[in-house]
């Protein structure tokens, strides 16, 4: 039987929310509009962003050597999926710091991110950049890159 680290369960747990909210975030590619006639039905129009600004960052510094960006993508699961994808860390009107900043990690590919990791040396989990990179593309399927 194999035993898992606790915090290897809360990053699978981490990868799955963030993934599953860039799936219902970006599912598809370019649409086109809806007829007239299905609006008249009654079905909602597809949400979409204004922008892809960023809109919140999720510190978890002290426990993970990680902080997340949040971007308006990140948001159109709604507002309670991004406040579980930070249940243990602090949600913050503002973005993440740079001070020992290694690099970032963007996740859910394209030219507009949902979600953007960044990591740190010096803080809770520290990195270097080898394993910021490794963690990066082992944990979140991202993309990283130096500041």
């Amino acid at each position: 039987m194999k035993v898992f680290k606790l915090s290897s369960i809360v990053r699978l747990g981490w990868f799955v929310a963030v993934m599953s909210t860039a799936v219902v975030a970006g599912c598809g590619g370019k649409k086109e509009d809806k007829p007239a006639e299905v609006a008249a039905e009654g079905k909602p129009a597809p949400r979409k962003a204004e922008s892809n600004a960023l809109k919140s960052s999720c510190d978890e510094l002290k426990d993970r050597g990680t902080c997340t960006d949040a971007y308006e993508r990140a948001y159109l699961a709604g507002e309670d999926q991004v406040k579980q994808n930070c249940r243990t860390g602090v949600l913050r009107n503002e973005p993440c710091p740079t001070t020992n900043l290694l690099g970032y990690c963007d996740v859910s590919g394209g030219s507009e991110p949902a979600y953007r990791v960044a990591f740190y040396s010096g803080a809770g989990k520290s990195y270097d950049a080898t394993t910021a990179a490794a963690a990066c593309k082992d944990n979140f399927a991202g993309s990283f890159a130096a500041p």
